[in-house]
């Protein structure tokens, strides 16, 4: 699927979320383009399947929304998403520490 057809399905799959959610009277936030990304994530969608050349994927949706005036919030206000499916590592010192 090419990049615009991509992008006009990430727009219109948006519209349809949009309206089942609870969103503030004055208009969807990065905070709900977040929530967004997250639900498609965590379903696994095939529209996250595309490059971005270095570039955070939900940046890159919450900036297409944004362009299309759907969200008017600035990206920089909301919490990266977590990346799932790593467990976290342990601090250095505990990795490198010698039993006695």
């Amino acid at each position: 699927m090419r990049l615009y057809e991509l992008k006009s399905r990430i727009i219109l799959e948006w519209d349809r979320w949009v309206q089942t959610q609870l969103i503030d009277p004055r208009g969807p936030t990065a905070r709900d383009t977040l929530r967004f990304f997250v639900e498609l994530q965590d379903r696994r969608s095939p529209l996250l399947d595309f490059r971005t050349g270095g570039r955070d994927r939900w940046q890159v949706i919450h900036e297409w929304l944004q362009a299309q005036g759907r969200v008017s919030e600035v990206a920089s206000h909301a919490r990266p998403p977590v990346r799932r499916g790593r467990a976290a590592s342990p601090p250095r010192a505990a990795r490198h520490k010698k039993r006695s």
